[in-house]
């Protein structure tokens, strides 16, 4: 069905109406998996496809490993999956110019997504430490999250989910949010959006708030680790592994 769209890539296309499926199914028994092998047997054929297949993606174990194993029954075919080092993701950590900018421009576009909801949330009145609708009503973590899906559709920002939690759940790790909280003054607020973008790549950023003010137990975490963030940058270069920045990290904080 998404032929014109996968027209697009450049890439050559295979069209599984060229195919007789429902022949290869009543052949083959009913069974789906035996039908699909079969299908797919007859288009690696038809590209040239030599006897070693690699396989690549995301998909339901379940899906993959039965298929995988009938395609590679008769031993027409060696069926082969890379487990670490794959070439899929040696070609992923290089970005050429193009892609470098397809990722600065949803990180431009996340920003501004940002600083849209900062201003949102600053447009409110305070009535004791909860923030007001106008019409009268507190201003909830839903009331947010319903305002940062509609400005990230407005550029054509692909956001499943997002994380914006309040308080307690601000210390949860991955905690999405509780959609009926208030937003507080003084309550420490977690952001964290990741949105797909131009050319399929995402933006991930997160951002920690407190609006009026912040309590000195927050004050005193925001310090500590600005000076973790200095202490990483200084020490960063393209010849260590990254995990012994992440080390140098984790013993900064453990000396606090």
């Amino acid at each position: 069905m998404e032929r014109d769209e996968a027209a697009r890539t450049g890439l050559k296309l295979i069209n599984r109406a060229d195919y007789d499926y429902p022949a290869l199914l009543r052949a083959c028994g009913g069974s789906a998996v035996a039908a699909h092998a079969a299908l797919l047997r007859q288009v690696l054929r038809d590209v040239g496809v030599g006897r070693r297949v690699g396989v690549y993606g995301v998909e339901e174990v379940n899906v993959v490993l039965p298929l995988m194993s009938e395609l590679g029954r008769d031993g027409a075919y060696e069926i082969v999956a890379e487990g670490e080092d794959d070439v899929i993701t040696r070609a992923r950590k290089t970005k050429d110019p193009h892609e470098a900018a397809l990722i600065r421009r949803v990180c431009e576009l996340t920003e501004a997504v940002i600083g849209e909801t900062q201003e949102f949330l600053q447009s409110h009145r305070a009535s004791g430490d909860v923030l007001i609708r106008p019409d009268g009503g507190a201003l909830t973590v839903g009331d947010v999250k319903r305002f940062v899906r509609r400005r990230a559709a407005e550029r054509a920002l692909q956001l499943a989910d997002f994380i914006f939690a309040i308080g307690r759940d601000a210390g949860v790790p991955h905690s999405a949010g509780n959609e009926t909280d208030p937003i507080r003054l003084g309550c420490t607020m977690v952001f964290d959006i990741f949105p797909r973008g131009p050319g399929g790549y995402h933006a991930d950023i997160t951002r920690t708030w407190c609006l009026g003010y912040a309590s000195l137990a927050v004050e005193r975490a925001w310090q500590t680790v600005m000076e973790a963030h200095q202490l990483a940058e200084g020490r960063f270069n393209t010849r260590d592994w990254t995990w012994t920045f992440n080390e140098a990290v984790c013993d900064w904080f453990e000396s606090q």
